[in-house]
């Protein structure tokens, strides 16, 4: 009897102790995440998107502004039509965003994404016209057509965006599509409900906010170092973050013969997606959006140049964004959310894109 009232006596208060510590965690976490709940086994029949549905939250990333996030019923970022429905946009015509994280708006807020902006465009001018943003970061055109065929034709598109940036090539080599491997690394397990606990999520808080600060005290290049710490914005400095601590292969050397066979390898996975979306007599369009080094000239060859060929070929229609970023270079900056830290668009930067 005396051992289970001395359990008892320790158990209690260690309870309350855990309990005292989980709310204040949830004071200093509030609605702060480091990342989405991405959709499982379970959810993925109720949903179309890469996300669990429903979620509004404040995403935070090493170095940049928090952001906030919601995610529909449907489980795609929203466009400010929630909730979306098949149902409702049978007398739409439906465009289907899918892309990397320049689609999904990657450290923008809900309304700065370019498919928010498009749709806020469409509105503005009556058109009958419903945008839906399945972007993710991460994925190449395999990614996509994969996710096309298991879940994006359900929304019956008639038009499908899609854009292409210079780590696409590198993407091809994952071995799963990045939706299949969201299925299996999503499944339930005590390590991802402990790191979703408030505690947990107040300490990835604080870790975060101090992770960029560490990685900039590791940096060996002490120019780039400077531009990044002293958040340098004139266009040399710009550039030259971008070519050192952005810039992919791809980009700085389209042309270089290492590359050779990964162009190959993305034009024929192109190719299937045209194909098959032919079949579907559903349009596809590529949008391309240069990196700032392309704007300025700064690589050897134009990686966008490469594909605009390849499109014209296959007979792909494309919007070619190039010159029309050539005429933004005196005010550059204000496109960018973040630069020189990471050169996704800001706010105005998807407004022009839209």
């Amino acid at each position: 009897m005396n051992k289970i009232k001395k359990t008892i006596f320790i158990f209690i208060p260690s309870l309350l102790f855990l309990l005292i510590i989980n709310s204040v965690s949830g004071l200093i976490a509030k609605n702060t995440y480091v990342r989405l709940n991405m959709v499982t086994k379970k959810t993925e029949k109720d949903t179309i998107g890469y996300y669990a549905p429903n979620q509004k939250r404040t995403i935070v990333f090493p170095g940049l502004k928090p952001y906030q996030v919601t995610i529909n019923n449907l489980g795609l970022r929203t466009v400010g039509e929630d909730p979306q429905s098949i149902e409702n946009t049978n007398n739409k015509q439906r465009i289907l965003c899918v892309g990397d994280s320049m689609t999904f708006g990657l450290f923008n807020n809900d309304e700065d994404s370019y498919p928010y902006q498009l749709q806020k465009i469409i509105n503005d001018n009556n058109t009958n016209i419903e945008i839906f943003n399945a972007g993710i970061g991460s994925t190449t055109i395999r990614d996509h057509l994969y996710y096309i065929k298991e879940k994006g034709l359900a929304l019956n598109p008639d038009i499908v965006i899609t854009n292409f940036y210079g780590n696409d090539l590198f993407e091809l080599d994952r071995e799963k599509p990045y939706y299949k491997e969201i299925l299996e690394w999503e499944s339930p397990s005590f390590n991802r409900l402990f790191k979703r606990t408030k505690f947990m999520r107040a300490f990835l808080k604080f870790y975060v906010f101090n992770k960029y600060n560490y990685w900039l005290s590791k940096t060996d290049d002490e120019k780039l170092r400077d531009i990044l710490e002293n958040k340098r914005t004139d266009i040399e400095d710009l550039l030259y973050a971008s070519q050192n601590k952005h810039a992919e292969l791809t980009i700085r050397e389209p042309y270089n013969p290492r590359l050779e066979k990964l162009w190959k390898k993305y034009f024929a996975e192109v190719d299937k997606a045209a194909t098959f979306l032919e079949s579907k007599k559903i349009k596809l369009i590529f949008l391309i959006n240069p990196e700032i080094l392309s704007v300025f000239e700064q690589t050897e060859g134009n990686h966008e140049e490469i594909l605009i060929d390849y499109l014209n070929e296959r007979g792909i229609p494309y919007i070619n964004l190039i010159p029309q970023w050539k005429k933004l270079k005196d005010n550059i900056i204000e496109y960018y959310n973040n630069a020189p830290r990471d050169f996704h668009l800001s706010r105005k930067g998807n407004q022009f894109l839209a």
